[in-house]
């Protein structure tokens, strides 16, 4: 598999499951066009009433990125083998993306105050695109994708309160947008803005409970 096409692939889809969620509440009409060629930010997208019109998308993602194992069977996940391969879990999603021969589930160790940690993570994301400049785009805006698997309703307040005291020097997007699932809402995706100012979240669709079981 060519990872470079790969890694497009997952930014634009990043930016399909953003706009989904974000235009209807902005009366925009955005969509993905190709992927962006440096200067310009990873996509680029159009409206459908003005082709002219040039909206750019950074994507990033923010993982809790502790250790963990993989492991053959559910009931490996307290005890894992002691040669079970370790790894943070973004690498272990990407090593399987790429076809690498490894153990199916991954079974993350235990993690103290795991919900200040992914906002900690989550800030450090933000911040290591600040130093990027862009070039080529009317607007652009950053959307990171938050992979917290215990992400509900009151750590997205947590985390817009915790941006809301921290103001976002030299930033070099127009706006900030933070792309999660709720996992207490059967992985029901939100939307939240965090910088210039807060917005959000916005909802998206309810999950049918038949679709995840």
């Amino acid at each position: 598999m060519d990872t470079g096409n790969l890694k497009e692939t997952h930014e634009i889809e990043v930016s399909r499951r953003f706009l989904a969620l974000y235009n209807p509440g902005h009366q925009r009409s955005w969509a993905p066009e190709r992927s962006g060629r440096p200067p310009e930010p990873d996509v680029i997208c159009t409206e459908r009433s003005s082709q002219s019109l040039v909206l750019g998308i950074e994507v990033t993602t923010a993982w809790l990125n502790h250790m963990g194992s993989g492991v053959g069977s559910l009931d490996e996940i307290l005890q894992p083998h002691p040669g079970a391969p370790r790894m943070t879990p973004a690498k272990f999603v990407w090593e399987h993306s790429r076809g690498k021969n490894l153990p199916p589930i991954y079974a993350g160790d235990l993690v103290s105050q795991p919900n200040q940690q992914a906002i900690t993570k989550l800030a450090e994301a933000v911040a290591a695109k600040m130093c990027k400049r862009y070039g080529g785009c009317h607007r652009t805006f950053l959307i990171v994708e938050w992979e917290y698997w215990a992400t509900d309703e009151n750590i997205v307040n947590e985390a817009i309160k915790h941006f809301a005291g921290a103001a976002l020097s030299q930033c070099p997007f127009e706006e900030v947008w933070i792309l999660t699932r709720l996992s207490n809402l059967l992985g029901r995706e939100a939307i939240f803005r965090i910088h210039p100012s807060p917005e959000g979240p916005l909802m998206g669709p309810e999950v049918n409970p038949c679709d995840v079981l």
